[in-house]
């Protein structure tokens, strides 16, 4: 199963982005292993959405001020 989640809040610094998965892979150890290995993929990932939502984010406050 595979399932996530993200919030967006203001904060009084700025901005708190939480961003939770959750992957249960079927399978015994051969799925713990595959899981390891789908986590490190997915950190990368999830490193990239940041770097494009803080551009975004940026971005829209150069044009509302």
């Amino acid at each position: 199963s595979y399932a996530w989640r993200w919030t967006l809040e203001a904060i009084s610094s700025g901005s708190r982005f939480t961003f939770i998965e959750e992957m249960v892979m079927p399978w015994g150890i051969i799925g713990k292993v595959m899981g390891l290995l789908g986590q490190r993929s997915s950190q990368a990932h999830l490193r990239e959405m940041l770097a494009k939502l803080k551009s975004l984010v940026e971005a829209y406050k150069k044009i509302i001020t």
